[in-house]
Parts: C-alpha cells; structure tokens; sequence
C-alpha cells in the first residue's frame, strides 16, 4: 500500500458512567488481547491528541488490549506511544473532495487493516470520521470520542469548510453519527449538542481526566522556581493564555483588552504560549508589538515545557468561544492556578465563577477586560483561595484512571469480553 506507512519508516501498504463489572476480567496473554485500531486526525501537542495519548497510556498499563493507531499527521506524540509498545502508522489525509476516491481509498484501508484481526475502532476527534466507517466496513463495533463543541448545522462547514468537499462525502460524515456504537463526550454541554433523540442513549459523558502523580513529579516544585526558569520578576502577576494561535482562541481579543487596563496595573504581565508562525500568530505579533506595552506582554512559542508556565502563572486566561474541558485548564487548575475563561460549553462545568475561577460573556472584549481587572484587583489571600479550591475540583472529579477506566468497560462490553448489565 502505497497511501500508508509506518511511523518508524516501514514500509507496509448513557449519559451517565458505565457501571463497573461485577468481577474482574482475567488478564489475557498478549496474543489473546483484542485488537483495538485508534483513528486520530495528527500526533502533535494539541488538547484532543494529549487526550488520546493519556488515554492509550492509560488503557496500555491495563494490559487488556493491543492498540494499532493510524493517524494523518506525525508529530511529537508518536515516538512516545511507540515506547509504550503501540504500534503506529501515519497516513495521507483523507479525501474530501471526491466521493468516488473517497470509496476507493477506504477499499484500500479495508484490504491493509483486515488481517489484524480489528475487534473494535476508536475514533478520536470529529475529523476522524472515517474510523466510524473503517469499523462499519469491518462490521466491528466503535467508539467515537468528540471534543469539539460546534452546533450541528456548523459542523461540517467547520471541519470541510464552507460550502467545500463532496456532499456526498459530507453527507456520509454526518451519518457516522448515528453508525457509531458509542459516542463520547468530556462535558455535558458538548454531549447535549449531538444528543438526539434517535442517539440519546449512545451518547456518554465521560469527564476528561489528567494523570496527577505525573503532572506533580513532572512539574516544577513550586511557583518560585519556576519564575526563576522563565525569568519572571517575584513581583510580577501573569495572566497566561496557553494554546495554539488561532482565530478559536481569540488572543487578538485577549491583547485588545490587556491594552486597555494595562496601564492601571504597571505590575501584570500577559504571557501567550503558542506561537505557531502561520497567518493569525503574524496578527497577534504585530498587535503586540503596536501596543507599545514593553516588557508587559510575552509571546512565546509552542512548547512541550508547558508546566512550568503554569506552575509560574497567577490566572490561566481563555477567551475562545469553542472549549469543551480543555486540558491546559485541568492541569493549570490542579497546579493552583485558576483560570479566567469565556462562558461556553464545558467551561462552567469545570469553573464556579468567584469560587473556582472567573467567567465572562464570550465574545466581549469589554468583558473580558473587566474580567482582567478582576483577577488582577483579587488580594492575595483571595487569589490563594480560589488557587486551592480549584486545585481541589480538579484533583477530586478529574484523575485520567477514572475515564481510562470507562472506557475500557465500554471496550470490554462492545467486544463481549463481560456481560451488559443493566
């Protein structure tokens, strides 16, 4: 096959938790552990492929499935999923644009998968619709895990862009909606988008969870450190807006609106990590540097190093108008740092305004800049408040081993490894 290759360059073509089993499933020998393929849009550092990779580790330690991940892109992921023993392999994007290559290239896929004997596919994100048919053409169940937090009719034009690719390719994308067996969800605002009548019962929420004994080895020992790396005065409170550049994100807003109360607090600093040099990080730079604001703003770019950014942080900020659960705001909120965020979807299932956090009205750039002034103007026994309340949320309701643990109930249920109880 010509449309595949490996990562390591070989050549080969509910609503509700499930309930746990009653007795524990015997541990299988390699050879007899199910074969599970993970379908994923890229392999680099954003929120839905670190959700994977936790995910994978996670269901890897169980030690109750294989896992063969096919993705379109590479990145800085893959080598650390093939250290844990998963097999990888990077392949073209598929095509949109023309139905009939469309039925030949999944023919193609068909042909190469077979022999792995695929009990049951995982797709991850809305981009990797073609697992829901990979799995429809196997005739083995799926799991299909959305993240993102688009209105139905917005969807597809979102992902294929307006008005563009095939209909009928749109169309079959639209319909792995109602083929896949189990459909995921990390907030309830995001599951009620998709939940129809008709899927109701397929669609389940399960809280995305973060690997805390990881995240407290990994990250620096406390704030003072971590301002020493990074070269950040004691003195200074850092408002710290992580994520790639990217108009969903809205850090165009969030420099607009620094501007504006700036002046009034000489001590912040507004910290953007996720410079990823393409058109709209090129606006953000060039905004930054017109706002004449000195040594009171910092772009910097993307990096895997990003703990020590939070560690270091005051207030994690996010004005996008998109979010279900975002990771950086787990692992920000379980490090102590709160988080200053836009009102929509899943962000007020994880943030208590005034109680875990700030919320404002997305969209207002006003809003957002009152919402500056707030945090800013917060003493520090307040901020150190809210700091632990949000770290003790975080902590309680959102260990990755809780979701792992989900899912693999719905694997072991979807391929007949325990009963479906009631």
């Amino acid at each position: 096959l010509m449309l595949l290759r490996s990562g390591n360059s070989q050549a080969i073509g509910p609503t509700s938790r499930p309930h746990p089993p009653r007795l524990p499933a015997p541990s299988p020998t390699a050879h007899e552990r199910p074969v599970v393929l993970v379908v994923t849009h890229q392999l680099d550092l954003g929120g839905g492929q670190l959700y994977l990779q936790e995910l994978l580790l996670q269901l890897q330690r169980e030690g109750l499935f294989r896992f063969v991940v096919v993705s379109m892109m590479d990145g800085a992921l893959r080598p650390q999923l093939e250290a844990l023993g998963i097999e990888v392999h990077l392949t073209a994007p598929w095509p949109l644009d023309n139905a009939t290559t469309y039925d030949d290239r999944m023919t193609e896929f068909i042909s190469w998968v077979r022999d792995k004997q695929i009990a049951a596919v995982v797709a991850n994100t809305v981009g990797a619709f073609p697992g829901i048919h990979i799995a429809s053409r196997l005739k083995v169940p799926s799991i299909w895990a959305i993240h993102e937090s688009y209105p139905l009719p917005l969807l597809w034009d979102v992902y294929f862009g307006y008005q563009q690719g095939d209909p009928r390719v749109r169309a079959a994308a639209a319909a792995a909606l109602d083929q896949a067996d189990v459909l995921v969800f990390e907030a309830e605002a995001t599951r009620a988008l998709y939940a129809t009548a008709a899927r109701e019962s397929r669609c389940v929420l399960i809280p995305y969870g973060i690997d805390l004994a990881v995240l407290d080895a990994s990250a620096p020992a406390d704030r003072a450190a971590a301002r020493r790396e990074l070269e950040i005065p004691d003195s200074a409170r850092v408002l710290l807006c992580v994520g790639m550049f990217e108009r969903r994100k809205s850090q165009l807003s969030i420099v607009q609106a620094f501007h504006r109360i700036a002046s009034r607090h000489p001590e912040a600093q507004l910290v953007l990590v996720g410079d990823n040099e393409r058109p709209y990080a090129n606006l953000v730079r060039r905004m930054a540097r017109e706002s004449d604001l000195g040594g009171q703003i910092r772009l910097e770019k993307v990096t895997s190093e990003i703990l020590r950014w939070y560690r270091a942080a005051d207030v994690l900020l996010s004005a996008s108008d998109v979010e279900s659960i975002p990771r950086s705001a787990l692992e920000a909120m379980a490090l102590g740092t709160p988080m200053l965020a836009a009102s929509v979807y899943g962000i007020p299932e994880l943030v208590e305004d005034g109680v875990t956090g700030w919320l404002f009205p997305e969209r207002d750039i006003d809003a957002l800049a009152a919402g500056m002034e707030r945090a800013l103007n917060a003493s520090p026994a307040l901020l150190a408040a809210i700091a632990a309340r949000a770290s003790a949320h975080v902590r309680a309701k959102h260990d990755s081993s809780g979701y792992a643990t989900a899912y693999s109930i719905i694997l072991q249920r979807l391929t007949n490894q325990i009963p479906q109880y009631p």
